[in-house]
């Protein structure tokens, strides 16, 4: 079961990023960046604490480590004085 919701936050996250790449309005461009980082966070505390199963494990840090990186370049492109 906890492999299937860690896909499905990584799913979600990576839409509520291709959303916020797709709108304008900065509200729902923070909104949409704010649940892919609440869904990251979530996969993170599961594998942080053993909850995902052994052979799935490098996957799912792959995965969370594409979310991480497009969630460091969605940052920057709202924070231009971080570039």
């Amino acid at each position: 079961m906890v492999p299937e919701v860690m896909a499905q936050q990584l799913a979600k996250a990576n839409i509520c990023l291709d959303t916020a790449e797709l709108v304008s309005d900065r509200g729902v461009k923070a909104r949409c960046v704010a649940r892919a980082t609440q869904a990251g966070g979530a996969v993170s505390n599961w594998l942080r604490n053993g909850a995902c199963p052994e052979d799935r494990v490098t996957a799912v840090e792959e995965a969370l480590r594409k979310l991480n990186d497009r969630l460091a370049v969605q940052s920057t492109d709202e924070n231009p004085a971080q570039r």
